[in-house]
């Protein structure tokens, strides 16, 4: 069955708040390392292409949600939120890394999340 949640995903550089929307297929999450599409204007900005389209792939292990965004390239990733539960359910918080391509850094960059 499939199901959605929306994320709030805020980096700690900066007030502005970015929302993705996610959906997943509940008879997928037994799989070792489910795989599923996302939404949001953070995508269109990274992409290179214009999509608000990515792609996830949870660690049900690591509780690691990784998000990837399309790109003309192969697929990069953009961020890991870290302590993610699928499925997401209101009020989840928690913290996570954008990835070293999106900026000029050594370190990754930090974010804070939650599902509203």
């Amino acid at each position: 069955m499939q199901q959605g949640a929306n994320i709030r995903i805020t980096p700690s550089w900066s007030e502005e708040v970015f929302i993705v929307d996610i959906q997943w297929d509940t008879d997928d999450l037994a799989n070792a390392a489910p795989t599923g599409k996302w939404w949001g204007n953070i995508a269109a900005l990274l992409s290179g292409i214009g999509s608000n389209e990515g792609e996830w792939e949870w660690d049900p292990v690591g509780l690691t949600l990784i998000m990837g965004v399309i790109s003309p390239n192969p697929p990069h990733f953009l961020a890991w939120l870290e302590g993610f539960v699928l499925p997401a359910t209101s009020g989840m918080q928690g913290i996570g890394k954008f990835s070293l391509a999106i900026a000029p850094t050594t370190q990754p960059l930090e974010l804070s999340w939650i599902v509203p």
